[in-house]
């Protein structure tokens, strides 16, 4: 309890500096996404063998499907493999659902 009370009052001041992209930004850069990879650039690497701005929609949401449990989800490991299937869905229909709300206001407002 006492650790999680830290990292509310860690969340609540990092909110008062910064914004909340920055505090993504240097999440994604610092995040463990699987044993001994660290940072949203290397998992690209280390998964996929390519840059993080080469990777398509799914790759990217396999990636975030990753980001909850980096060892439960891990996509080497075959017993968890449908739990990060799961995952990637779920986040990819939510990914589209956001975008398509998003070009229906944009068309709405647009009138």
């Amino acid at each position: 309890i006492i650790r999680k009370y830290v990292e509310l009052l860690i969340a609540l001041e990092m909110e008062m500096i910064l914004d909340k992209d920055r505090i993504l930004e240097l999440y994604l850069n610092y995040c463990e996404l699987g044993k001994g990879v660290f940072g949203i650039k290397n998992a690209s690497y280390y998964y996929f063998g390519r840059n993080i701005y080469q990777l398509s929609t799914d790759e990217k949401s396999r990636l975030l499907a990753i980001l909850a449990n980096p060892i439960l989800y891990s996509p080497y490991d075959f017993k968890n493999s449908k739990l990060i299937t799961n995952r990637y869905y779920i986040l990819k229909f939510r990914y589209y659902t956001y975008n398509k709300y998003r070009s229906m206001l944009q068309y709405a407002y647009h009138d």
